[in-house]
């Protein structure tokens, strides 16, 4: 993913709250609220309690910040208060609260420009994740009227906004399902160096293996030819979506899909040229992406089995609480690795773990150490690139109380003049959901439990 989100230390450097509270620094054990009382005991001044909730805004983990916020919240300042909440319900998926905060931001003084077209663009996914199009294309026209006429990014912004408009003279996507859980076959496909896990669809009455992708956010993918066969419209084209590369493409819509029982009304789709998708690996043409699992609020993969159950009842949240963010349309997991929270991308479309050249910069002598050089065919939409690697033959991590090991995973190496991969310290995959007899996903709780029959697998 490239993110359009600024990064987070230029809100808070802009609001003025960073310049004497260590910016860009991880927050230490020290620093985690756990030392603070969750209700009672003796409040934190304004200036202790901004410094905190600035260490862990600048470092992204807002996973700590939701469980820290209510022992700090009444501590806090009025804008830095609106300004967490904002973004905490924007990162817990909780988008229409995470309006009404942003709502309120605008109201401050403090709030300069910098920070409003900011709040803007998290408005528009909040937008985007209810659905609310004309919405969407309403913050769309406010950021341009902030952009200065020559900002290079104006014209991407003009293609969302009639991306946004296109969708927005069609019904909201909703779904309809039997009022009993729902257990619809999953096929394993073996695809170059890793598996894809596929779901059938049925649209027009043709039915089609899709490839079920929690990393595809938003819309749906097809390829041009499928489309055509599946009945998809097209409303708008020469719309930018990034992938290994950014590429114009097609936006599109149709009267329903469905998966098994459970029928999707007004699907979305983003259209891709046929001679794009030949170019990728594993003869990719049709994925669906994470709006509908968003919106049938829990998923159960059993992937050895061979089979994804959508239940009625929603899972409880563990005891560990969520353990999973929402940032710029994608879902985030927050694994331990040697006791420490990382931050991986939770990529279910991608056929093989991997970690990040962020994840080799912090932990180079072990890479090192255990791994051996090697170089590694990445693709997606835009094409395939060869890249430098090394390749762990084991990797081990620890997600709500439960561990499991990924095998020869690679870890990509930051080349001289190429950009840093994101934040993310991997992405995690296929094989992390072949790594348990069951895995969970509650899209409205905001958590990922995995589950092994035999604790000894």
């Amino acid at each position: 993913m490239t993110p359009i989100v600024r990064p987070l230390l230029f809100l808070l450097l802009a609001a003025g709250w960073l310049h004497a509270t260590g910016a860009g620094q991880t927050p230490s054990d020290a620093a985690c609220c756990g030392s603070y009382p969750q209700s009672g005991g003796a409040s934190l001044s304004a200036d202790e309690a901004a410094g905190k909730v600035a260490l862990l805004l600048n470092a992204g983990d807002y996973r700590e910040l939701n469980r820290c916020y209510p022992a700090l919240r009444d501590s806090l300042p009025p804008f830095l208060r609106d300004l967490s909440e904002a973004l905490i319900h924007y990162a817990c998926n909780r988008p229409a609260e995470s309006n009404a905060a942003i709502d309120r931001l605008a109201a401050h003084p403090e709030a300069d420009p910098g920070t409003i077209i900011n709040m803007h663009i998290l408005s528009f996914y909040n937008f985007r994740s209810l659905n609310d199009y004309a919405g969407a294309a309403r913050r769309i026209g406010k950021i341009l009227d902030e952009l200065p006429a020559a900002e290079p990014s104006r014209s991407t912004f003009e293609a969302m906004a009639r991306w946004m408009e296109a969708f927005s003279a069609w019904p909201a996507t909703t779904v309809r399902r039997p009022a009993q859980e729902v257990s619809v076959p999953a096929a394993i496909r073996t695809v170059g160096r890793g598996e894809q896990l596929l779901v059938d669809v049925t649209m027009n009455g043709r039915t089609r293996p899709f490839i079920f992708d929690t990393g595809c956010s938003g819309s749906n993918f097809v390829s041009e030819q499928v489309a055509r066969q599946l009945g998809v419209r097209i409303l708008a084209d020469s719309i930018p979506v990034t992938g290994m590369t950014t590429l114009p493409a097609k936006v599109g819509v149709a009267d329903s899909l469905q998966i098994g029982p459970i029928t999707v009304l007004h699907p979305t789709f983003i259209v891709i040229p046929d001679r794009l998708m030949d170019a990728m690996p594993g003869g990719l043409d049709a994925v669906l992406g994470s709006d509908a699992m968003n919106r049938l609020g829990e998923v159960r993969i059993q992937a050895d089995r061979g089979r994804i159950v959508f239940p009625v009842e929603q899972t409880p949240t563990p005891d560990g609480g969520p353990n999973m963010t929402f940032a710029g349309g994608q879902f985030y997991l927050w694994p331990e690795y040697g006791g420490a929270p990382l931050l991986f991308h939770f990529d279910t479309g991608n056929v093989k773990s991997t970690l990040t050249d962020s994840f080799y910069a912090g932990y180079r002598r072990e890479v090192k150490r255990q791994g051996k050089k090697s170089t590694s065919t990445q693709g997606g939409f835009g094409g395939v690139k060869e890249v430098k690697v090394y390749v762990l033959p084991e990797f081990r991590l620890t997600l709500a109380g439960a561990p499991f090991a990924l095998r020869d995973v690679t870890v990509n190496i930051r080349e001289e003049g190429l950009a840093a991969e994101g934040e993310e310290m991997g992405s995690l995959g296929v094989d992390f959901l072949r790594a348990f007899d069951e895995v969970t996903i509650n899209f409205r709780r905001m958590f990922v439990l995995p589950h092994n029959d035999d604790p000894f697998r």
